[in-house]
């Protein structure tokens, strides 16, 4: 039902509204590659590995960054908006930690300021470098801002499980936290200022425990 509003909404703002009896069978398996393809969705399956990182690496240097601002209009299901610098986004995950169906698509800025009325929690703002890693994967490098200043994590997607279960990290990637929920921008942004304060706290002495 949210993601039937979400998509009307777009719709609507984008003068798409034949459309939205379209999108209410959005999950149907039979019709699903053929919506994707006439509303301009782009579907993927997400295959990543989280990493806290406590220093900023070598390689980060002269790394190609952007800036992200998102929020959740959904945390279950998981239904974001992002601005990516001039970009924006609106995306429908499935459930999962390792592996999950993603799919994405543009939207103007005007339905993004639109949706973002309807967030539930705060908006997530985070610098993203994109370093190189081995085997042409690449690390994606998080630097978050406001009520989580100080926390970068480090994300890593691979084009299949095997690849991603064999991968080993490079010696300046911390702690793995792929199997835990609480570092999902999704769980990150319904937390208080309170509760964010407590995250961090925990980040500190997870960082400064023995790995």
């Amino acid at each position: 039902m949210i993601l039937g509003q979400c998509i009307y909404s777009v719709c609507q703002l984008n003068h798409r509204k034949d459309r939205f009896s379209e999108a209410s069978s959005f999950f149907r398996p039979v019709q699903k590659a053929q919506l994707m393809c006439r509303i301009g969705v782009n579907y993927i399956m997400e295959i990543e590995r989280k990493f806290l990182i406590d220093t900023l690496p070598a390689q980060a240097e002269g790394a190609a960054a952007d800036h992200l601002e998102q929020a959740y209009i959904s945390t279950s299901p998981v239904i974001r908006i992002r601005r990516k610098n001039d970009a924006y986004i609106l995306t429908v995950k499935s459930r999962g930690l390792l592996a999950r169906e993603e799919f994405e698509l543009a939207v103007s800025r005007e339905s993004y300021e639109h949706l973002l009325k309807k967030k539930d929690g705060m908006v997530i703002v985070k610098d993203r470098l994109n370093i190189p890693l081995q085997d042409g994967l690449t690390c994606e490098l998080d630097i978050f801002s406001g009520p989580y200043e100080g926390f970068m994590m480090a994300e890593v997607e691979f084009p299949d499980l095997i690849t991603a279960r064999s991968f080993v990290p490079p010696a300046w990637f911390g702690r793995e936290v792929t199997e835990d929920s609480r570092f999902q921008n999704a769980s990150l942004c319904v937390n208080t200022q309170e509760e964010a304060g407590l995250f961090m706290e925990q980040l500190r002495s997870m960082l400064s425990a023995p790995r």
